[in-house]
């Protein structure tokens, strides 16, 4: 009986976990600036459709400092991330658009309020993201003009390893709750 409800409490310990996780990782696109060359000033966007662009942003494949990175223009794009109008993380990146030079890419100088492993490096953008933020950047005014929409990368994948983690740790919970089921259903003998 006391295993029966270390397990249930050890089950029920997880799924909160799991529940929390995921609470955690649920913040809202807020507020997006960004500046730029062609911009006037600094765009700030707080609409549904504009931060819909910046919120599905693909990386590729992380390279090391391109040499264009000290002459060519960039738009530097903040974007906000909360929940309601509370401001509680911002990602902040200079994106290059794709040249005769190099493929487009994003540069992550700072990350505020939030820990993270990409601060101070450099990603390839997939084709989707680049040619969504050329169309937007464009809409808003910005000159891209030196630039190409060429192919930039093939695009990559995240990592499977949360996922089995996640199914791991449910596949596990399952079996003792099955073990313990059949335990306490099964005849006794006297």
């Amino acid at each position: 009986m006391k295993a029966k409800q270390v397990s249930l409490i050890l089950l029920i310990a997880l799924v909160l976990s799991l529940i929390s996780v995921r609470q955690a990782q649920a913040k809202d696109l807020v507020k997006v600036t960004i500046v730029g060359p062609g911009l006037d000033g600094t765009v700030e966007l707080t609409d549904e459709e504009g931060l819909n662009v910046f919120g599905k942003l693909e990386l590729a494949n992380q390279i090391d400092k391109p040499v264009s990175a000290e002459t060519e223009p960039y738009f530097e794009i903040s974007v906000a991330l909360g929940t309601g109008s509370e401001i509680e993380a911002t990602y902040i990146y200079d994106y290059y658009p794709a040249s005769n030079k190099h493929p487009s890419y994003v540069y992550y100088p700072d990350v505020a309020n939030v820990m993270s492993d990409v601060e101070g490096h450099y990603f390839l953008l997939s084709e989707g993201t680049d040619r969504a933020l050329r169309d937007h950047l464009t809409i808003l005014g910005a000159s891209l003009s030196g630039t190409t929409s060429q192919p930039t990368t093939r695009l990559t994948f995240p990592s499977p390893l949360p996922w089995f983690i996640i199914g791991t740790c449910l596949c596990i919970t399952i079996g003792i709750a099955i073990s313990l089921k059949r335990r306490n259903t099964a005849p006794t003998s006297r």
